[in-house]
C-alpha cells in the first residue's frame, strides 16, 4: 500500500479457481497461498479471492509493531512471513498466523529527519516457476530498488524516481506497479526497467491504496481518505474487464501482499 498525504458488483463463486485447481505440489507453506492485508486500524487480514463477498476477508489479529506510526506497505515470502513497512521507516517481520511482530535491522536509505516515509513493495519469482524470489521496493525518494533477503540491505537501481507506487509480482517472474495519482497499472521490464501500461482504472480521489495479484488477476484496494472504508476493484487482463468486487470492506486497507506461491495466471 501507500498512504498519500494530501493526496462490478460482487463476484460470485470461486474467483480464479481454475488456476488454483491446476496448481501442482510445491514447497510452499499453506499460509503463503493467499493474499494478506494490513489496515490503518492496525489489523492483519487474509484475503482469499476464491471466496465471494466479505467472506473472503478474515481478520487474523491486531498488529502491535509500534504505536507511534501506522502500517504503510507489505509483502509476503514463500514461508508465509509478512514484511510490513511502517511510515516511521521501520520494517517488521509479521507472523501471518498470529499477527506477532518481530523488529528487523532494516535501515531505510532516506534522511532520518523525515517524519513520514512512503514505500511500495512486492515479491516476484526470480524466474518463471522458480522457488527463488526477489523483493522489490519503490520509494518516491529513490525509485526502484531491491532488498537483500539475508542482510536487508537496499540496492538502489536508480530508475523510476519521483513517483508514488505500489508493486506486485507473481510466480511468473513478472513485476507490476500501480500509481494512484494516475490510476495506472503498468508492467516493469526487469531487464530494461522500461514500463508498459496494462490498464487504467476508473478510480478518482484515491488517498489510501494497495494492490495484489492472484492467478493473474489484479485486486486494487482504495479509499478516498485514511479513515475511509476501502473498495476492492478487480481487473482481469485476460478478458480486459474491470469491476467492483466489494464496495465496502469495513476497514481502510493500506497494504496488500502475496507470495510467489499463489496460483499463476490461468492459461486456457
Amino acid at each position: 500500500m501507500t498512504i498519500l498525504l494530501g493526496q462490478g458488483g460482487s463476484v460470485g463463486g470461486k474467483d480464479g479457481g481454475s488456476a488454483a485447481d491446476s496448481q501442482s505440489d510445491d514447497n510452499c507453506a499453506d499460509s503463503a497461498k493467499v493474499v494478506y492485508l494490513v489496515t490503518s486500524q492496525n489489523y492483519l487480514y487474509s484475503f482469499d479471492p476464491r471466496l465471494s463477498g466479505l467472506s473472503a476477508y478474515r481478520r487474523i489479529g491486531v498488529l502491535s509493531c509500534e504505536t507511534a506510526s501506522t502500517p504503510q506497505s507489505m509483502s509476503v515470502d514463500r514461508t508465509g512471513k509478512a514484511y510490513v513497512f511502517y511510515s516511521s521507516g521501520h520494517l517488521y517481520y509479521v507472523n501471518t498466523a498470529t499477527a506477532e511482530c518481530t523488529p528487523t535491522g532494516y535501515q531505510h536509505p532516506v534522511s532520518p529527519t523525515k517524519t513520514f516515509y512512503q514505500l511500495g513493495m512486492g515479491f516476484t519469482a526470480d524466474a518463471p516457476d522458480s522457488d527463488r524470489e526477489v523483493l522489490y521496493i519503490h520509494s518516491p525518494d529513490f525509485g526502484l530498488a531491491t532488498i537483500d533477503l539475508q542482510t536487508l540491505v537496499v540496492n538502489k537501481l536508480n530508475v523510476l524516481p519521483s513517483v508514488t507506487a505500489e508493486l506486485t509480482g507473481g510466480p511468473d517472474a513478472v513485476l507490476f506497479d500501480f500509481q494512484s495519482n494516475t490510476s495506472e497499472l503498468s508492467q516493469i521490464d526487469r531487464s530494461s526497467y522500461q514500463t508498459r501500461s496494462v490498464h487504467k482504472f476508473n478510480l478518482t480521489g484515491v488517498s489510501a491504496f494497495a494492490f495484489s495479484r492472484y492467478a493473474g488477476v489484479f485486486y486494487v484496494f482504495t479509499a478516498s481518505s485514511l479513515g475511509g472504508m476501502t473498495t476492492t476493484t478487480r481487473y482481469d487482463p485476460q478478458t480486459n474487464t474491470e469491476s467492483v468486487r466489494d464496495p465496502d470492506v469495513g476497514v481502510t486497507v493500506v497494504g496488500a501482499g502475496q507470495s510467489t506461491c499463489v496460483p499463476p495466471p490461468f492459461i486456457p
